[in-house]
């Protein structure tokens, strides 16, 4: 049992540093001679792979804080058993540490082997992780003055107010092969924009990668924009209407949508094109100064402050694996609670008891 605990931390120990710095293939099954090269093959007796890969998972999971993203185990059979090729990928959300006997502890590996971090690794591995999200938040905020300006990937009538909606993959930060837009365009269905009633898209392969352009029956109203590191870009105008008396009424409806939606279709698209998570969701309202919320049946009497701001920036969520979309829809609750907050509203009414998203017809 000892023994067994000893291989378990290291095997742990292992992970967490290859995660945290570079990444590579660790290979359970095979014996290194006193230089560090493999001597013989050890292999694993299996009685259900599927059961122990499946165990290895929930135990790495448990025991690796935040997870690892994009870890991929593969049991190679060999002459009277398997061997596990575990490949970790270079994390993108920096350090992770290791649990285990009641304390927590991260580690690093380099030309000699692994070790526990010192205070300089460490603060280098949590400045690695700051500056890529960093990234993240200057794309989406650079993306949105552009926008702004008319200078996105294609003008856009500015006109009762936008939304603009990034999805980065850590990835994008790192070594990775650009997208082939003839790949993105066979799957375009899982990037178009929302229009309306009578409106229309148009794909389109562009300099920056492929994009579907949403129509109304006059004009152009938004795009879907995949860049070729895989980072997606959505804008759509007219997301407010101007009453009679020069008020400015928000469809808290159609922003959800726009939001939860958009977020999760694309996303699908994502996975189909086989991008790596982690990813950021970013999201902003704009040209909103002044808006408030279409009011409607049993919350009439609630809040409902003009925005003061003429963008609103909603709170960005993190996504550390692919999902379904109840799953997806209950993690983008804080950014459409923190949309309704902005209103003086403690959170969307629009989601059940049990957290599911269930907006109105």
């Amino acid at each position: 049992m000892r023994e067994k605990c000893r291989r378990k931390k290291e095997f742990l120990k292992d992970v967490s540093a290859f995660a945290n710095r570079v990444g590579g293939d660790l290979i359970i099954g095979i014996e290194e001679d006193g230089e560090g090269c493999a001597s013989r093959i050890n292999p694993i007796i299996l009685h259900n792979v599927e059961n122990e890969k499946l165990s290895i998972n929930n135990f790495l999971n448990d025991s690796i804080k935040p997870r690892i993203s994009g870890l991929d185990l593969e049991f190679v059979a060999v002459g009277g058993g398997h061997v596990l090729v575990i490949r970790v990928p270079k994390s993108f959300y920096p350090p992770h540490r290791t649990n285990g006997g009641g304390s927590s502890r991260y580690y690093v590996r380099n030309s000699s082997g692994v070790h526990e971090a010192d205070v300089d690794e460490l603060r280098a591995i949590f400045l690695q992780g700051t500056m890529i999200r960093e990234k993240v938040r200057h794309f989406h905020a650079e993306r949105t003055a552009l926008i702004m300006e008319n200078r996105g990937i294609y003008p856009i009538k500015r006109e009762g107010g936008q939304i603009i909606l990034h999805i980065q993959p850590m990835s994008a930060f790192g070594d990775h092969i650009p997208l082939n837009p003839v790949e993105v365009r066979a799957i375009e269905s899982e990037f178009r924009p929302q229009v309306p009633v009578g409106g229309s898209t148009s794909p389109r392969i562009n300099i920056d990668g492929f994009a579907v352009l949403g129509h109304s029956k006059e004009s152009s109203i938004g795009y879907c924009q995949i860049f070729r590191d895989g980072r997606v870009e959505y804008t759509r105008n007219t997301i407010w209407g101007e009453l009679e008396d020069g008020s400015k009424m928000l469809s808290n409806i159609n922003v959800e949508r726009h939001i939860v939606g958009s977020a999760c279709k694309f996303l699908k698209g994502l996975k189909a094109l086989s991008l790596t998570p982690p990813m950021l969701v970013s999201a902003s309202l704009v040209d909103v100064k002044g808006c408030v919320l279409q009011q409607s049946g049993w919350h009439d009497y609630e809040p409902n402050y003009p925005l003061e701001h003429n963008i609103l920036v909603l709170p960005e969520i993190f996504l550390d694996f692919y999902a379904t979309d109840k799953e997806y829809q209950a993690a983008l609750r804080p950014m459409v609670d923190g949309f309704w907050n902005a209103f003086g509203r403690d959170c969307s009414p629009n989601f059940d008891s049990n957290g599911n998203w269930t907006p109105a017809p």
